[in-house]
């Protein structure tokens, strides 16, 4: 729910910041990349100093149709932009305002990645926390990523 009440008023790639995006990928790969660049834009321009940023990886059932647009790059080459999210945000919008739960796209950070925008709460299901993972911020970009994994002794395994 963060996602929905959290809002950023500075938008994202699709939204103009007066709603909230659940975003979500396909595989862990393909959120890392994702989440990777967009904690580096944000460390960078708050001039963090280096440190280890713990990341949840949450995990969702989705329960509602997306509007595809998946394998259409060309197509939506604006929509596509890897900075300007001027036309996707413009798009965002006008599926929202139709009733849209949101949209199935192409990664740009991760080529042959698939993500998802969703646009309301209820298009999700059993949402629960998969992992824990940490990302160290040398002070220049994100230069490691960690998973960290608990350590059962033989008196705790089951």
């Amino acid at each position: 729910m963060a996602a929905f009440a959290y809002i950023n008023p500075e938008g994202s790639r699709f939204s103009d910041g007066s709603f909230g995006v659940y975003y979500a990928a396909r595989t862990l790969a393909t959120a890392v990349a994702e989440c990777v660049y967009h904690r580096e834009l944000f460390m960078r321009r708050t001039k963090e100093p280096p440190m280890r940023l713990d990341m949840r990886v949450l995990t969702a059932t989705l329960n509602a149709e997306m509007h595809d647009i998946r394998g259409m790059k060309s197509k939506f080459k604006k929509v596509y932009s890897r900075k300007n999210y001027s036309e996707s945000r413009s798009l965002a919008v006008q599926l929202r305002q139709e009733g849209s739960f949101g949209i199935a796209y192409d990664s740009v950070r991760d080529p042959g990645g698939e993500c998802l925008a969703v646009f309301r709460p209820k298009a999700l299901d059993h949402c629960r926390r998969e992992r824990h993972m940490i990302f160290e911020w040398n002070g220049k970009k994100i230069a490691k990523v960690f998973q960290l994994q608990e350590f059962i002794s033989e008196d705790e395994s089951p």
